[in-house]
C-alpha cells in the first residue's frame, strides 16, 4: 500500500475488506461481548492450574479471539472513514471496475444509489462536460460542408463512456491501470482524465513523511541559516533523484 511505481488507491477498499473477512474467519461464532469475555478469561486464568492441554489451547483461542475482535473494532473505525475517492478509484481500475462491489454482494441499493451516483456526477459534472479537443474541431466545421452532417450525426451518436467501460471484460491483476487508460484514451478520452487525477493519488502518506524526515538530515547545525524554499528544493531533489535510481 506504501507503493510508489504503481497505484495503489483503487486497493484500499478490497485490502480492508480481506482483512476485516480474515479476523471475522478467526473470530467466528463466537458472539459474547468484550465484557463476557474479560470475565470468561479471568475464570480461566484462576483456574488455569486445573486445566489439561485442551483448555491451555481453548485460552490460547480465546486470546485470539478477543485480539481478532479489537482489530476489527479498529480496521472498521478506519474502514468508516473511507471516503469516495476510494470507491471511485476501484470503479476506475480495469482489474476491478463496478463489478468488485457486486462479486462481494454489497447492498443494490448501497451500489446505485450511492456509489454509482456519485461516480456519475462527478463525471458529469466535472469530465463529461469537457469535450475531446478532436470533438470540439469537428463541431467547429459543422454547417460549413456536406460532410459536416457526418461529424454531426457522429457527435450526436456520442456513446456513454462509462456504461461502455463498465461493459468492458476485468483485466488480469497483472494489469498497469495507468498502462492501460494511456493505451485505451482515444476510446475513454473524457474517462481516462478522470482516471489519470484519481489513480495516482498514493493511498498512503508513507512516502511523503519518509521523504519530509530527512529534513534532519540536510538541515544542520552549519546549515541552519537555510531559506525555507532553499530547503523544499533540495529535500524535492533527493527524493526525486533517489526515485529515479531505483527505477
Amino acid at each position: 500500500m506504501s507503493g510508489s511505481h504503481y497505484p495503489t488507491l483503487s486497493l484500499t477498499v478490497p485490502l480492508y475488506n480481506i482483512l476485516i473477512d480474515h479476523v471475522e474467519d478467526v473470530i467466528g461464532n463466537d458472539k459474547e461481548d468484550d465484557d463476557d469475555e474479560d470475565d470468561d478469561e479471568e475464570n480461566e486464568e484462576n483456574n488455569e492450574e486445573n486445566n489439561g492441554e485442551n483448555d491451555d489451547n481453548e485460552k490460547w483461542n480465546q486470546i485470539v479471539k478477543k485480539a481478532a475482535k479489537k482489530c476489527k473494532v479498529k480496521l472498521l473505525e478506519y474502514y468508516n472513514k473511507t471516503n469516495v475517492t476510494y470507491l471511485i478509484s476501484t470503479i476506475l481500475d480495469p482489474r476491478l471496475k463496478l463489478k468488485y462491489y457486486k462479486d462481494h454482494n454489497w447492498e443494490e441499493t448501497l451500489l446505485v444509489n450511492t456509489i454509482y451516483q456519485k461516480f456519475v456526477n462527478i463525471y458529469n459534472k466535472f469530465y463529461a462536460s469537457t469535450k475531446p479537443e478532436v470533438l470540439n474541431n469537428t463541431s467547429e466545421i459543422k454547417g460549413k460542408s456536406v460532410m459536416s452532417c457526418v461529424f454531426k450525426r457522429r457527435n450526436i451518436e456520442y456513446i456513454d463512456e462509462i456504461q461502455t467501460y463498465l461493459s468492458l471484460s476485468l483485466m488480469n491483476e497483472e494489469t498497469d491501470p495507468l498502462e492501460w487508460w494511456k493505451v485505451n484514451e482515444s476510446q475513454f478520452p473524457h474517462l481516462s482524465q478522470m482516471a489519470r487525477d484519481y489513480l495516482p493519488i498514493p493511498a498512503t502518506s508513507v512516502l511523503s513523511e519518509q521523504s519530509f524526515s530527512v529534513g534532519k538530515n540536510l538541515i544542520t547545525d552549519k546549515r541552519n541559516c537555510l531559506a525555507c524554499k532553499t530547503i523544499r528544493i533540495c529535500m524535492y531533489l533527493q527524493s526525486w533523484w533517489t526515485t529515479f535510481l531505483s527505477e
